[in-house]
């Protein structure tokens, strides 16, 4: 690992959810990281630059990302108590490169908090995927990934061992790593790993310390089973429970709302 740099959302309690989203970015890109921004910019050009326009004009780049491709794929992971299936979302704009381009694109992983999924990310990688490939995974458990058998198994080095795989499987060797809350420790431990696969280590609202006030929150929420009559009851929920996420925009609470949904078995 050559940098890690921390981006804290506005008005963040500490908590260790959490969502990238363009105010969010904006908030890192705007705090004095000079070499690092001066990177980014570089790397991921007129998208990046969009991106940050868009807390400001947010219909004008959501019409621009339309057209950005991605795809759903899975990979079998082995563990302790069988296998399972790891879903992930894929985007880049970067395949329909020239066949004289052979340079293979940077690869940015993008993985979510405790109680999210990689759909989180949907923004940020529908504005990068013309320069990066985006991989977007989500952790055992959450989105379309499959259920552990073993509850006890819901643990980092479950996690870590099945982003390595997943890694392996896509046949990714050197990559650039976002992580949010969960998705960062998971990062953390790999980049800290002899021949690590992270080159680069982003790390939104997680440290290496995480306050007692913010483990008492969530331990408010997380585990228990929650029923919603309708759509609009359960984006009140979001909301709540996920205020430390920053000023999103209506847009954003509806979609951070409808990602981590499932239908009442």
């Amino acid at each position: 690992m050559r940098d890690a740099l921390r981006i804290m959302p506005v008005e963040c309690d500490g908590d260790v959810t959490g969502a990238c989203e363009p105010a969010l970015l904006l908030s890192w890109m705007t705090d004095g990281h000079s070499a690092w921004r001066g990177e980014w910019l570089r790397r991921c050009g007129r998208r990046l630059s969009l991106l940050l326009e868009s807390v400001h004009d947010e219909e004008r780049f959501r019409k621009a990302c339309m057209n950005t491709a991605y795809v759903d794929g899975s990979v079998l992971c082995a563990g302790p108590v069988g296998a399972h299936r790891v879903a992930y979302r894929e985007w880049g704009g970067w395949r329909d490169r020239t066949a004289s381009d052979s340079s293979p694109p940077p690869v940015l992983v993008c993985v979510h908090g405790l109680t999210r999924n990689g759909l989180d990310f949907d923004t940020l990688g529908a504005a990068l995927g013309g320069e990066f490939r985006v991989i977007c995974p989500d952790l055992p458990g959450r989105g379309s990934s499959d259920w552990l058998s073993d509850p006890s198994y819901y643990r980092l080095e479950t996690y870590v061992t099945d982003m390595l795989e997943l890694l392996r499987q896509l046949g990714l060797q050197h990559v650039h790593w976002l992580g949010t809350s969960l998705g960062g420790l998971v990062g953390m431990l790999l980049a800290s790993l002899p021949d690590s696969p992270v080159v680069r280590l982003v790390l939104n609202d997680i440290g290496p310390r995480i306050e007692r006030v913010a483990l008492q929150r969530i331990a408010g929420y997380v585990g228990q089973t929650r029923v919603f009559s309708d759509l609009h009851e359960a984006e009140r929920y979001v909301r709540l429970v996920s205020a430390p996420f920053g000023a999103l925009s209506d847009a954003d609470w509806q979609h951070l709302t409808q990602v981590v949904l499932r239908p009442r078995r």
